[in-house]
C-alpha cells in the first residue's frame, strides 16, 4: 500500500518564517510502513523540514531529542529541478500524533514548498 498526505500546499514562506502541518494520526499508519517526504520547491530560499509529535491532537508538539531533520539544506536546486524525496530516519510511532514544520533557514529569500508524507506499507522497500 502506499498513501499520500498533503502536508504543505504552495503557501510562501517569508524568508526567516516556517509553517507548520495539520496534525498527523500516526495510528492509522500500519506498523511496518516506512515514512518518505516528497518536497518540491520554488523560490529562492533554502529550507529545513522536520516533525514535530505529540500524545494528543490539539497538545503542545515538539521536536523529539532524538530526532533529526529530515532534510536541512532544500532549495530549488536539489533533487530533480527542486523536488526530492527524503526517508524519516526516525519514525515518530510512539507518539500518537505528528506535524511536519518547514522553516526556511537561507534568511534572504521566501520559498514555496509543496510536500507530501508518503506513507510505505506491506511491501519491499
Amino acid at each position: 500500500m502506499i498513501s499520500a498526505i498533503t502536508t504543505h500546499d504552495g503557501t510562501t514562506i517569508a524568508k526567516g518564517g516556517n509553517t507548520i502541518s495539520s496534525a498527523i494520526k500516526l495510528s492509522d499508519i500500519p506498523a511496518d510502513a516506512k515514512l518518505l517526504f516528497d518536497l518540491y520547491e520554488t523560490g529562492d530560499g533554502t529550507n529545513k523540514v522536520e516533525y514535530l509529535v505529540c500524545a494528543t491532537e490539539t497538545g503542545t508538539f515538539i521536536v523529539p531529542s532524538s530526532a533529526a531533520d529530515i532534510v536541512t539544506a532544500h532549495d530549488k536546486s536539489s533533487g530533480t529541478s527542486g523536488r526530492n524525496v527524503y526517508k524519516l530516519d526516525d519514525p515518530p510511532y510512539i507518539n500518537a500524533w505528528m506535524k511536519i514544520k518547514i522553516t526556511e533557514t537561507g534568511g534572504i529569500s521566501a520559498v514555496v514548498p509543496i510536500g507530501r508524507l508518503i506513507i510505505w506499507a506491506g511491501g519491499k522497500f
